[in-house]
């Protein structure tokens, strides 16, 4: 680790609340001079004894201009760092309604102040995952109150991190599937946030709600900011929940834009897919030291690997290596959707590959390496056909083909070595490439070899067969004689 990347860390460290956990969202406003804490606390002033909002005040500081309320409060659905948010009946619609204003125990004029900024931001967004902000007006005693959608499902953490779903669910693909289009709803919402300039920088599984009927929301836009190329977001100090953090959302100047939310996209797909989030440590320092240290985590066997590379490249260091738009992230997404088989398929195939990577470097049985291989060349070029444009695919194949050659040169298959030297340059339309010339050159070399111990061989057999018809002659006059001799002898007698 660096020294730098230490210092940074535990700098950080000390500035946030003691009792800030990793996995909890960090706001500064929030976070300058109080603990983390929830803090439970009656709402008095505005609201009477029945919780009912008498009255609301719209864009007016006049109290002349308040117009009755008939929001009456039912219950409390949660609390965070700055806001609480409760459920209203609307009597004049007859619907229930979010309701979110300032805790009453965090009265400050400049979280009010963020909270209607958030609501001013959402109310640009109507979007179908973004819930939807009905009006931002000011309660009696001059505080924001955000009217809104009352959004009613369950955290998309608890059904990735049930105890239902152990290592070989969250591997299958009917998980991976109804997961990811849950993802690509989620960052479609976030692609048209940032198309209006707006960026969120909190995505994560916890602030994802999935009804009953399939709805899905990203919720919590506290800490949404105005960003766009020609001016980033500069916050004065970090925002966010560690435990997915990006590098640039901790460092001592942060300077943030879309490739931010980029990367806490993939943090959260890491979340999905591994079933934990990214950055883990036993403490505040060690889960910073990680974001800076380790970025782009390893992933777990089973995920495949389209999936792997996806989650890479949304989660590189340097946000010039990201997908520099979500647009971008969510076309691999769907592509990957779009083709499963295709994508499994060659899931096996980047597994074949390292496989016979291994082989050739170990100098396995050649019949192992070459039913491996023929395996291996015959699916990418399965995949090669379904995603012709796959770079991926086509590396491997151009490598494949290549390794081969090479395992058919050295086993002195020259016929076989020419077919795929051939199907390489079929395949990669070059007629001048160092990888076919090099081989080339093997492979005559080799022949004229073969070719001159080929000639040796016959000259050899050449004179040992004269050496022998010599034997045999001369085996032959000595019989002739012996037969001669012994016919004069009994003519003689």
């Amino acid at each position: 680790m660096m020294e730098s990347d230490r210092s940074t860390a535990e700098h950080l460290a000390t500035t946030l609340p003691p009792d800030l956990m990793p996995t909890m969202t960090f706001q500064p406003a929030f976070g300058r001079d109080r603990g983390a804490t929830n803090l439970i606390e009656s709402i008095e002033g505005a609201w009477d004894g029945e919780r009912v909002l008498h009255e609301l005040r719209i864009d007016s500081e006049s109290p002349a201009d308040a117009v009755p309320s008939d929001l009456k409060i039912e219950y409390e659905v949660g609390s965070g760092g700055l806001g609480i948010v409760d459920a209203a009946n609307q009597a004049c619609l007859g619907r229930m309604v979010a309701i979110k204003r300032v805790r009453p125990g965090l009265k400050d004029r400049a979280i009010d102040k963020h909270l209607r900024m958030e609501g001013e931001l959402m109310g640009r967004l109507e979007h179908p995952c973004i819930p939807p902000i009905h009006l931002v007006g000011v309660d009696e005693g001059g505080w924001t109150v955000l009217v809104m959608k009352l959004i009613d499902g369950r955290s998309w953490e608890d059904l990735i991190d049930g105890p239902e779903v152990d290592h070989q669910i969250r591997s299958s693909r009917n998980y991976i599937r109804k997961h990811l289009e849950l993802f690509y709803r989620i960052g479609e919402a976030l692609a048209f946030a940032h198309g209006k300039g707006i960026i969120h920088r909190d995505i994560k599984p916890d602030n994802v709600v999935v009804g009953e009927y399939g709805e899905v929301y990203l919720i919590d836009w506290g800490l949404a900011a105005e960003s766009t190329e020609e001016s980033p977001c500069e916050p004065g100090g970090f925002a966010g929940t560690p435990v997915y953090a990006s590098p640039e959302m901790i460092a001592r100047k942060p300077r943030l834009d879309a490739r931010t939310d980029v990367y806490l996209l993939g943090a959260t797909l890491y979340h999905v897919l591994v079933g934990r989030a990214p950055h883990q440590g036993g403490g505040m320092q060690e889960v910073l030291e990680a974001v800076l240290t380790n970025p782009t985590p390893s992933m777990v066997e089973g995920v495949p690997i389209p999936l792997m590379n996806i989650c890479r490249m949304a989660m590189a260091p340097n946000p010039d290596d990201r997908y520099q738009t979500i647009s971008d992230m969510l076309g691999e997404v769907r592509h990957y959707l779009d083709n499963s088989d295709t994508a499994e398929l060659y899931t096996e195939t980047e597994e074949a590959m390292e496989r016979l990577i291994l082989m050739q470097r170990q100098g396995v049985e050649a019949d192992e390496f070459e039913a491996v291989g023929l395996k291996c060349r015959y699916n990418l070029e399965r995949v090669h056909h379904a995603w012709p444009d796959h770079e991926g695919v086509s590396a491997n194949l151009r490598k494949c083909l290549l390794m081969m050659c090479d395992h058919a040169i050295s086993r002195r298959r020259l016929a076989a070595a020419r077919t795929l030297l051939d199907s390489y340059q079929d395949f990669t339309k070059v007629t001048r490439d160092s990888n076919i010339s090099s081989r080339r050159d093997r492979i005559d070399a080799l022949a004229e070899q073969m070719v001159s111990r080929s000639d040796e061989l016959s000259m050899n057999i050449q004179v040992s067969l004269i050496e022998q018809l010599a034997i045999e002659k001369e085996s032959y006059d000595e019989l002739l004689t012996a037969y001669k001799e012994f016919k004069k002898k009994s003519s003689d007698s």
